[in-house]
């Protein structure tokens, strides 16, 4: 048959092969859109979080872990904002969910203030006094990478009031109540 009728086979060939590739560019769009919307739905929980509510920055990493569900991105965004308005049982679960998509592995983005601040603030929920060094260390990198992560600073409070640095607990809680 082919031999016979070798334009149908050719028509047959570029109608497969176009076919696959307008399947093959739906999903690369799709996939496009979902890393779009899901950065989008990031910088709407920072700034839900800046803003105070966050009820609402929870609601939004809730979509953003429907869009990808193996990122703890979200999580440990969340995470930042409980430290920063003290709110540490919220803290605690939002570091869990992290925990539960890979969190706990090592950093993966090094000079990323948010992983070294949930990091330290990891560290800190785990409450032994032994890894408490290592999480003032990602807290004060934190710090260093982006001097804005004012919660961080409460975190240092607390964890300076703990190994019994008065003195830098009060200087990390003076920088805090600045802000």
């Amino acid at each position: 048959w082919a031999r016979r009728h070798p334009i149908g086979l050719a028509v047959s060939g570029v109608v497969l092969v176009s076919s696959l590739g307008f399947g093959w560019y739906r999903q690369v769009q799709a996939a496009e859109k979902r890393r779009l919307a899901f950065a989008a739905l990031q910088s709407q929980t920072e700034l839900t979080i800046e803003l105070g509510n966050l009820e609402r920055a929870r609601e939004l990493v809730l979509q953003g872990q429907a869009l990808e569900p193996h990122d703890a991105t979200g999580w440990l965004t969340l995470a930042s904002g409980y430290s920063s308005y003290g709110r540490m049982p919220e803290l605690e679960e939002a570091l869990e969910r992290a925990r539960a998509l890979g969190f706990d592995q090592e950093l993966t983005q090094p000079d990323s203030a948010l992983e070294h601040q949930a990091r330290g603030l990891y560290l800190q929920s785990k409450r032994d006094f032994s890894l408490y060094p290592e999480a003032e260390r990602h807290l004060l990198r934190a710090l260093e990478l982006d001097d804005s992560r004012h919660g961080v600073l409460f975190s240092l409070y607390q964890l300076r009031v703990a190994l019994g640095n008065r003195e830098g607990a009060r200087e990390a809680l003076a920088r805090f109540q600045g802000h």
